[in-house]
């Protein structure tokens, strides 16, 4: 077993190849160890010596550049597509944000407005659901001052 400096890394791992000289003419090149030192992924390919040792490198360095060329345009493509997800994930972000701010100071101003006259704020804190007639609506004021208080 013999490493050749002009075999290409492995294109299922990137690990390193080696090229076995078999009986009968037959003889493969493995994927024997990745740079940090563990296994490779055992990818194993046959050839003819006879026809050459430098015919049976150019082969596998082909179909080490196309199977990582592939690979690389499917990650490109695949980082496109993510990117124009999170570009429009980000776009609906702000109009979800925009309308909650929205729909906030419209609750802050409804509450406001079911103020007792002459009560500071924080009397109406104290007693938040005068003036509210329906379990929803008190419901909402008890919402609204939660989220005044994890605000804070």
């Amino acid at each position: 077993m013999t490493a050749e400096p002009d075999l290409l890394p492995c294109p299922f791992c990137g690990g390193q190849v080696f090229m076995h000289h078999g009986h009968r003419d037959i003889g493969f090149v493995t994927c024997g160890q990745r740079d940090d030192g563990s296994d490779g992924c055992g990818v194993v390919a046959s050839f003819r010596p006879n026809k050459g040792g430098r015919d049976a490198i150019a082969a596998w360095n082909r179909r080490a550049t196309a199977a990582r060329d592939a690979e690389i345009e499917a990650l490109r493509a695949e980082n496109k597509t993510l990117e124009d997800h999170l570009v429009h994930a980000t776009g609906e972000i702000d109009q979800l944000d925009k309308h909650a701010e929205q729909l906030a100071g419209a609750v802050r101003g409804w509450w406001k407005a079911h103020r007792p006259v002459g009560w500071t704020e924080d009397q109406h804190r104290s007693c938040p659901h005068v003036n509210l007639a329906t379990d929803a609506e008190k419901a909402l004021a008890t919402a609204l001052l939660r989220e005044q208080e994890d605000g804070q």
